[in-house]
């Protein structure tokens, strides 16, 4: 997956800036004084991984922002807050730098403040396909189990069926159900679905797979899917660290 400069226009960066007075027409407002960029890298993050998103806030020549320590209680501080779009999560706290102190015409007490130009950083993590997707395979599958029933108990006819379908495909026929299994498994890969990898990496541990032919399963996968699906590549090595019968022995 590759993160682009466009996530900084999706995500919406609200600024809470040193309090001005804007009623008056020759002072202007706190937008016009702090100008907010988002910058992440090109650079691929796989899914489930970690980043930094940089936000840089431009201050206005002459002015200032209280610092994040403002220097007194009632001083408003400098406070980003992320609007994330989904598939992404604040993964800790964001960092700020230290301000300085400057003395102003104003105040006999020098104050904490940012000017010109300051860096805040943002840790951000990528989520897996499907949204807030457990990591472990137990809660996986208890993830899993329990929202199929909750879908099912629906009582939607077209739903059911699918359902149904999907089940049936899998059963004995010409292919066993074992080989079946391990073309789930290549073609979750190929579409990038990492709940589909997570449980066809289960059903080929059931069906007797073992380890280096699931491998080889996956190399024809990243063959047909091209680079984009190594970090699904490594999603499914993770889970395979918890299937008994799939893990590096």
């Amino acid at each position: 997956m590759k993160l682009a400069a466009a996530i900084a226009v999706t995500a919406v960066l609200l600024i809470i800036v040193a309090a001005l007075p804007s009623a008056h027409p020759q002072i202007p407002s706190g937008r016009e004084v702090v100008s907010p960029s988002a910058y992440v890298s090109l650079e691929p993050v796989a899914r489930g991984s970690s980043f930094q998103l940089a936000v840089v806030l431009k201050i206005r020549p002459g002015f200032h922002i209280n610092a994040r320590k403002p220097s007194a209680d009632y001083l408003i501080p400098t406070d980003l807050r992320a609007n994330l779009p989904a598939g992404f999560k604040s993964a800790g706290e964001i960092s700020y730098p230290k301000g300085e102190l400057r003395t102003f015409a104003f105040t006999k007490t020098p104050l904490n403040v940012y000017e010109d130009k300051v860096i805040l950083r943002v840790p951000l993590s990528a989520q897996s396909l499907g949204g807030a997707m457990p990591d472990h395979l137990d809660d996986f599958q208890k993830f899993r189990a329990d929202l199929n029933e909750e879908i099912l108990a629906c009582g939607h006819l077209g739903i059911k069926r699918f359902f149904a379908l999907d089940h049936q495909a899998y059963e004995p026929g010409p292919l066993g159900t074992k080989t079946k299994e391990l073309l789930g498994l290549v073609a979750s890969a190929v579409l990038r679905c990492d709940d589909c990898i997570t449980y066809h990496l289960v059903r080929c541990g059931e069906e007797g797979w073992k380890r280096d032919e699931v491998i080889d399963a996956l190399n024809v996968a990243l063959i047909v899917g091209g680079s984009i699906t190594i970090p699904h590549v490594r999603r499914a090595f993770a889970s395979m660290r918890e299937i008994d019968t799939l893990k590096n022995s």
